[in-house]
């Protein structure tokens, strides 16, 4: 009987392990419009990111070069050549977390399953956006993760969008640079490369980077609006937003904005009403679902096209007493037609036959 009951244990357990293994690996609906930033070490980036249905993912790397200090960590075997790792600087350098065998493999064997797609019901014509934000503030080293990543990336042909001459050849997924220490001026000597930058709005018009360059730009919201999400938003910075984007998308770029509060949610959505309503591309979030949901009924009658935050109305009441005797004073003396006190609600008590004796047998002893 035990060995029968053990056995049963155990396969309820294989049961349930794979269910949770098959969960895990399901992807969600393709959530447009939303953009996710990865903490710095993540040892499954990609399949958190489609199993929420993010449009868009932006993720920290270090590069492992082959010549770094051997002594730093003698107990990590370091590789014959360059590679780029999961994680920024802080972190020891863990082998496990390639990027190549993480994220840039996955997407090209998703890409190829499904036919040239990163989700089943995804846009074709907008690619998955993939961010990279190489953690290194040394410019030649910046250089050399890039030389690394375009070589990995030339190992899946057709999957990466890629800038040929002046054109931008469109695939399936985008991979844009992030951060403070982009290489731009080498990316702009290349001609022929798979790698892009991400840009501000300072790079709109001729003064700045061509759309070549880059293609996406991303700024915080603090950066240029002072607007907290309550109240209504004032006319100029709602015009500025407007004419900026308009700006963007008249040269063929995309926006993205971060830094939009996660509580409360009446702020939340009103920053969000007012980003879709300008034509923003990309929306940070942490709730990919309820960004998507909100996007597709946008426009639509509901409480979703409610821009400002309304405080509720204070209602004064007066204070009533709690004790049974000042609270029948003050009814009796209370005007019904002013004060409020009057609809109060009392508990009467009906009088017993005791008491009903009593005052009758007082009121005939008065009268004699």
């Amino acid at each position: 009987m035990a060995v029968v009951l053990l056995g049963v244990i155990v396969l309820g357990g294989g049961v349930i392990a794979g269910l949770i293994g098959a969960w895990a690996r399901t992807v969600g609906r393709c959530a447009q419009g939303t953009h996710a930033v990865l903490p710095a070490k993540s040892h499954d980036p990609l399949g958190y990111v489609l199993r929420r249905g993010y449009s868009s993912m932006e993720i920290t790397v270090r590069l492992d070069a082959a010549d770094d200090d051997p002594g730093l960590d003698l107990l990590v075997l370091r590789s014959s050549a360059d590679r780029l790792l999961v994680g920024d600087l802080d972190d020891p350098p863990d082998p496990g977390l390639e990027l190549d065998r993480l994220v840039l493999r996955p997407l090209a064997e998703r890409v190829a399953s499904l036919g040239g797609r990163v989700y089943v019901d995804g846009d074709s014509a907008v690619p998955f956006r993939l961010m990279i934000n190489v953690d290194d503030e040394d410019e030649a080293r910046q250089e050399r993760a890039h030389q690394v990543l375009e070589s990995c990336l030339a190992r899946h042909p057709g999957v990466f969008t890629r800038l040929v001459g002046d054109e931008i050849a469109r695939a399936p997924v985008m991979v844009v640079l992030t951060g403070d220490d982009v290489p731009r001026s080498v990316l702009a000597t290349r001609a022929d490369r798979t790698v892009f930058a991400d840009g501000t709005f300072a790079d709109l018009g001729p003064w700045g980077a061509p759309p070549t360059l880059a293609p996406v730009l991303g700024e915080q919201w603090s950066w240029r609006f002072e607007w907290d999400g309550r109240g209504e938003l004032p006319a100029d910075q709602r015009e500025c937003l407007h004419r900026l984007v308009a700006a963007a998308h008249a040269e063929g770029r995309e926006v993205r904005f971060g830094g939009v509060p996660r509580r409360p949610w009446r702020v939340r959505e009103a920053f969000w009403c007012e980003l879709a309503s300008a034509g923003v591309d990309l929306i940070t979030t942490a709730q990919p679902r309820t960004l998507a949901r909100f996007l597709r009924g946008y426009g639509r009658t509901g409480r979703h096209t409610t821009v400002a935050v309304r405080p509720r109305p204070v209602v004064r009441r007066p204070a009533v007493p709690a004790d049974g005797l000042a609270r029948r004073a003050a009814m009796r003396f209370a005007d019904p037609a002013v004060s409020p006190l009057a609809r109060v609600p009392t508990r009467v008590r009906p009088l017993g036959p005791r008491v009903v004796a009593r005052s009758t047998a007082r009121a005939r002893a008065g009268t004699r």
